[in-house]
């Protein structure tokens, strides 16, 4: 995956009640989804970047 540039980072609830996702994207495509939306959720996306 190249290094974005820009990042978009949201968070939603899909359904309701207090269950998120958290979508990370570049200006162009979505780079990756996950379950959560605290720190240790999206630790994994960075830790691919390196």
């Amino acid at each position: 995956m190249p290094e974005p540039r820009h990042l978009i980072v949201a968070e939603f609830s899909p359904y309701k009640g207090h269950c998120y996702t958290t979508v990370i994207a570049n200006t162009r495509h979505v780079q990756w989804i996950g379950e959560g939306r605290s720190r240790e959720a999206v630790r994994p996306f960075f830790d691919e970047l390196g």
